[in-house]
């Protein structure tokens, strides 16, 4: 299992299907405060939440990179922005495009990461399975859209 199954699998177990924050060790929900440490608003909870959106996208590049030979970049250098230079430029182009989405409070899309991967990714490394994360985020916009973007992510993409 690699990052995003694990950021995936805990995150989804920690709300319910109504977005209650749940206490898994005592089977009950929680309320918002222990999160936001105050006043439970709309907008606290989204921002809290595009937080976690952000942390994750800029983990992928972290986390779930692999050398140009197979190999894991695991920890120390996951979290040093200077090996592998590129993955951190990504993940800073990243944050460029989810930011604005915070503001406006609207969602994000898949075209973000293309939009990085198309201008700002320079081939140095690879993402783990990152063709089957996107599809699965939005199936539609990656059928329509992959003739245009196939050739970055087979460049990117490592199964």
């Amino acid at each position: 299992m690699d990052c995003i199954d694990l950021m995936v699998t805990n995150i989804k177990s920690k709300f319910d299907k109504s977005g209650n924050l749940k206490n898994e060790t005592q089977n009950e929900v929680l309320d918002w405060s222990v999160l936001l440490f105050g006043d439970v608003t709309k907008q606290r909870k989204a921002i809290y939440i595009y937080g976690l959106a952000l942390h994750s996208i800029t983990d992928l590049f972290a986390h779930s990179s692999y050398r140009l030979d197979g190999t894991h970049i695991n920890h120390p250098d996951a979290d040093d922005k200077n090996v592998y230079k590129n993955r951190y430029d990504c993940a800073r182009q990243m944050c460029r495009y989810v930011i604005p989405h915070i503001k406006k409070f609207e969602p994000g899309s898949i075209e973000d990461i293309y939009n990085v991967l198309s201008t700002t990714y320079d081939r140095s490394f690879k993402l783990r399975r990152i063709k089957k994360y996107l599809e699965a985020a939005d199936s539609q916009y990656y059928k329509d859209h992959l003739g245009q973007y196939q050739d970055v992510l087979d460049a990117v993409n490592r199964n």
